[in-house]
């Protein structure tokens, strides 16, 4: 007994690292099937109009300002998390030389930004108002050519990291100053709207969100947890099995004092 726990001490001392558990898939999709922004469902989670009516179209979702003043969809999230991955594919029609702007909010506290602006620069950006400089450029927006971006926000360290590819727009932002707050985001919200006041919005503008995906990584838990919890599941049995075991000795008369 007495070496079965010096061994499970000595296991609880080798890990002291921490297990990572596996990142959670809030969303998912090629909007391939979909009929209605409403109909996509992905683990609970349900990406949903906010604004406007966006619709699919060629098997994307479309944003277009023909029927209101902004269009927006939104993804809740829920739980606070260590780490969050936004992936998607993105084109944009007649949005270069606008004044209107295509932006991916993450809503915490305060909203921070990755926006595709048409007005005054034709560029992609970001914005964060937690920082001195609150736009960091990133690249130039180029229109009707499919630009890949993915997003990592690491709610640990306070900072995100952005790369775009393809045949639109490159570029990479690696490292930047994220304001995490109370580590979780209520929600990811994707949205296409006039970016100076009182412009009127434009319907020959028109954005394609394709190939979303969401996914969300937990607080990971020390694995040192984990052992100590096994080692006195372990010992218990064993005390257990021990008790059981001298009382039937005692019973048959075997038992040895």
């Amino acid at each position: 007994m007495v070496r079965l726990v010096r061994i499970l001490c000595s296991l609880v001392c080798l890990f002291p690292f921490t297990a990572t558990a596996a990142p959670i898939v809030l969303f998912d999709s090629d909007f391939s099937s979909a009929e209605d922004v409403g109909d996509i469902v992905d683990g609970g989670y349900v990406l949903d109009t906010w604004a406007g009516n966006p619709s699919i179209e060629n098997g994307a979702l479309k944003f277009n300002l023909d029927q209101g003043s902004y269009e927006q969809v939104r993804l809740y999230t829920s739980g606070v998390a260590a780490a969050y991955h936004v992936e998607f594919d993105l084109l944009t029609e007649n949005l270069v030389g606008s004044d209107h702007a295509f932006s991916v909010l993450m809503s915490n506290s305060p909203v921070q930004n990755l926006n595709f602006t048409g007005c005054c620069y034709n560029r992609i950006d970001t914005y964060n108002p937690q920082t001195s400089t609150p736009f960091d450029s990133i690249a130039t927006l180029i229109d009707g050519q499919s630009i890949h971006v993915e997003i990592d926000i690491d709610m640990v360290l306070g900072k995100w990291s952005i790369l775009l590819a393809g045949e639109g727009s490159s570029g990479s932002l690696l490292d930047d100053e994220f304001y995490a707050g109370d580590g979780e985001l209520s929600s990811i919200n994707f949205n296409l709207s006039p970016s100076i006041a009182g412009t009127s919005p434009d319907p020959a503008v028109a954005v394609y969100l394709d190939n979303l995906n969401i996914t969300m990584s937990p607080v990971p838990l020390p694995a040192t947890m984990w052992l100590f919890a096994v080692s006195m599941l372990v010992l218990t049995l064993l005390r257990r099995a021990r008790r059981i075991y001298d009382g039937f000795r005692t019973v048959v008369g075997l038992r040895v004092t």
